[in-house]
């Protein structure tokens, strides 16, 4: 269960990484094909289910676990934090995305 959660956070960090150098360069202007708001939407969304079910499968093994309790009890609050944040920025997103695709009015 812990290495899930070592799954979780480190590709939510990669993905994170990734979508920072996309922006950075700009390459969502180039490519037309891809929705790049609605990519990153749906990645935040993924991984706020997840860090959601390894936090909860963090907290189920605190007590069972001898070895490693205090790393487990961060891990915990971590996680709880990363859930929190990557939501946030999931709900972001969607203002985002919304606020793109919605249709302009002409003032009338």
């Amino acid at each position: 269960m812990y290495r899930f959660y070592n799954f979780v956070v480190t590709t939510t960090l990669i993905l994170a990484v990734i979508f920072i150098i996309f922006y950075l360069f700009r390459i969502d202007k180039a490519i037309t094909f891809i929705n790049c708001f609605m990519c990153v939407f749906v990645n935040d969304v993924l991984f706020t289910v997840l860090y959601l079910v390894a936090t909860i499968l963090i907290i189920i093994t605190i007590g069972t676990c001898r070895a490693g309790q205090v790393a487990r009890i961060f891990a915990t609050l971590f996680g709880i934090l990363g859930t929190i944040d990557v939501g946030l920025l999931a709900l972001f997103g969607y203002k985002v995305f919304k606020s793109e695709t919605a249709p302009k009015s002409d003032g009338v």
